[in-house]
């Protein structure tokens, strides 16, 4: 079943294209709309010529995860970002923070990110989301870590020497919010590691080797999902 984020009174002309010219529904269809703060809306096809539908159930949104992740993504080069937004809104990110860091790509991302939060809403729409997860402006290294709330976790290049995700338990979770960064191609310098230490960040270990940068946010979101 289709679904669809709306105000609660205009549907999108971009909606109302993709059900009538892209699925072209018949009368009697169903589809989702849902408000961006968890209420879904099963909606049946009513007519086609105008185009009207009827509300027939609402439910609260059973796809969201039960903790608000922020993810602090060092910036990558634009096309591996447009990656990472999309897969971390498909595996329940709350939002998403480019960082700065010492070693990060430094384009001008600023101007990336009406397109980011339109790859997040398509990405929200396909995975059933309750919410559409908000692509923030860009931040330093060091105001991300003065922003950062909850659980603290990085997953850094040689965590191998630190805690791996399969020996944490949920109870390390157990705050309403988690931060999670990752780094960039590059790794984090020597003084964004000490720095981890200062501000509390619990340094993990996704796999026995090393991960691109725009996978590893993928990976940490999936095992974040396994303990917690």
């Amino acid at each position: 079943m289709a679904k669809y984020f709306w105000d609660g009174s205009r549907v999108a002309d971009e909606t109302l294209h993709h059900l009538q010219n892209v699925l072209r529904v018949r009368v009697g269809e169903k589809f989702v709309l849902c408000d961006g703060a968890g209420l879904d809306c099963c909606c049946q096809v009513i007519r086609l010529k105008p185009f009207e539908f009827e509300v027939v159930d609402q439910n609260l949104c059973s796809s969201e995860f039960g903790r608000k992740i922020t993810l602090f993504q060092a910036v990558i080069k634009s096309d591996k970002m447009e990656w990472v937004v999309q897969k971390a809104v498909e595996l329940g990110v709350f939002a998403i923070v480019p960082v700065y860091t010492e070693y990060s790509a430094h384009f001008e991302i600023g101007k990336k990110i009406e397109r980011y939060q339109k790859i997040a809403k398509s990405a929200a729409e396909q995975s059933m989301r309750g919410i559409i997860p908000q692509i923030k402006q860009p931040v330093n290294w060091a105001n991300s870590l003065k922003i950062a709330r909850g659980t603290k976790v990085v997953a850094h290049e040689k965590a191998r020497h630190f805690t791996e995700f399969k020996t944490m338990r949920a109870v390390e979770f157990d705050q309403e919010e988690i931060s999670l960064w990752i780094g960039p191609e590059g790794g984090f310098s020597p003084q964004e590691t000490t720095q981890m230490d200062e501000y509390g960040l619990c340094k993990v270990s996704l796999t026995a080797g090393v991960l691109r940068a725009e996978t590893a946010a993928a990976a940490a979101l999936g095992q974040i999902w396994l303990v917690g």
